[in-house]
């Protein structure tokens, strides 16, 4: 007679493994298939990316005139920039021969003194005039 479980539990040992292998190996493939499709799609965005950008590339012509109307550009601020400068310094050269409240208040006082003097060669000038016509008025009667 011969004993039935002879052999039997290394037989499930054996089966117990191949289970736990077969496990593993449905996770990893599993895990694989997920990452290829990750990869297949940012593939596929890269790929529309990239003619995306093909079709709105700038070629070399084009470039060379948007670097010409750049360089237009420049040198006219450039330009502007440099007679900007010079209108500054010439603004600085006149402010800095304006002048000073000093000199202002001494020309206030030589137009102060000058009014007087008008106001008196004023009543001079009436004064005259009062004799010329005297003296008219005379000359009037006498000879007329």
């Amino acid at each position: 007679m011969t004993d039935p479980d002879v052999g039997r539990p290394f037989y499930e040992s054996w089966q117990f493994w191949w289970q736990m292998l077969m496990f593993v190996g449905i996770v990893v493939n599993g895990i694989y298939s997920w990452w290829a499709t990750r990869e297949k799609v940012t593939g596929r965005r890269f790929a529309a990316l990239e003619k995306e950008v093909a079709k709105k590339r700038v070629t070399d012509i084009a470039l060379k005139g948007i670097d010409a109307v750049r360089e237009k550009r420049c040198l006219d601020h450039l330009n502007k920039t440099h007679k900007l400068e010079l209108s500054a310094k010439g603004i600085e050269v006149e402010i800095k021969n304006m002048p000073g409240q000093k000199s202002v208040d001494e020309l206030h006082g030589r137009i102060t003194d000058l009014a007087k003097e008008v106001s008196k060669m004023d009543g001079s000038v009436k004064g005259l005039t009062n004799q010329v016509a005297l003296i008219s008025e005379y000359i009037m009667k006498e000879k007329g």
